[in-house]
């Protein structure tokens, strides 16, 4: 069952870092977003299995840690499909030991 969740966790991660390589590549604009907006998105698919590997392995503040990127990435996504992410209106990110905390402004 973890080997399940370990090459869960690994291609959508994986998958991951090819997306933002090709989307940081020559092209035109909503080429680059529809690949941001993919990364994004298969990033949080394969954040539960890489939670359920730390968290049974007992590796609680590298899950918390990864956890917490979840708003991040959350708020990433929303800037990718939003597709004006130089003034996205994210007021406050931040992670705090284990818990996170985020607001966006009400213009989302």
């Amino acid at each position: 069952m973890n080997l399940f969740f370990q090459i869960w966790g690994g291609v959508f991660y994986l998958l991951n870092k090819i997306f933002f390589s090709i989307s940081e590549r020559k092209g035109n604009e909503e080429r680059k977003r529809k690949w941001k907006i993919a990364a994004w998105s298969v990033y949080l698919i394969g954040l539960p299995g890489w939670l359920y590997i730390l968290t049974s392995s007992k590796a609680w503040i590298v899950a918390s840690v990864e956890l917490c990127g979840a708003p991040s990435m959350i708020v990433g996504l929303a800037a990718a499909i939003k597709g004006n992410e130089q003034n996205f209106p994210v007021v406050l990110l931040c992670c705090n030991d284990r818990l996170c905390f985020w607001h966006c402004s009400q213009h989302l």
